[in-house]
């Protein structure tokens, strides 16, 4: 919530006007003029796996043991304050499908062509 407080607060700040600040708040609720929705091609390929690791997370804070974990080549590790995870490895080859696919979701989702460093305006 903090961080979405000190994004919307500095909209105005960056901002030249008011009509600009407007603008920008229109565009991010999706509405007015100017907006993009754009939607990843991976996603839908992505969904189904975000949903299985959701359904393994609920299943490991119950404690339920997961019949998948030598199939995927996974163990798992219980840490006091972050609770139980699962460690993929990639000795097998649903495990290392299961690797490979985490890289390349992040790869696909990352944005390559723009430059991070945001300051230079100032």
């Amino acid at each position: 919530m903090t961080l979405l407080f000190v994004m919307l607060c500095w909209v105005p700040f960056r901002s030249a006007d008011w009509e600009t600040t407007r603008a920008f708040f229109a565009a991010l609720a999706g509405i007015g003029e100017g907006t993009n929705v754009w939607i990843p091609s991976v996603l839908f390929a992505a969904l189904p796996l975000v949903l299985l690791g959701h359904a393994a997370g609920i299943a490991l804070e119950q404690g339920r043991t997961l019949r998948l974990e030598k199939w995927l080549d996974a163990d798992v590790r219980r840490d006091p304050v972050s609770g139980p995870y699962l460690v993929f490895r990639a000795r097998t080859a649903a495990g290392a499908f299961l690797v490979t696919a985490a890289i390349l979701t992040i790869y696909f989702f990352g944005a390559t062509d723009t430059s991070p460093f945001i300051y230079f305006q100032f």
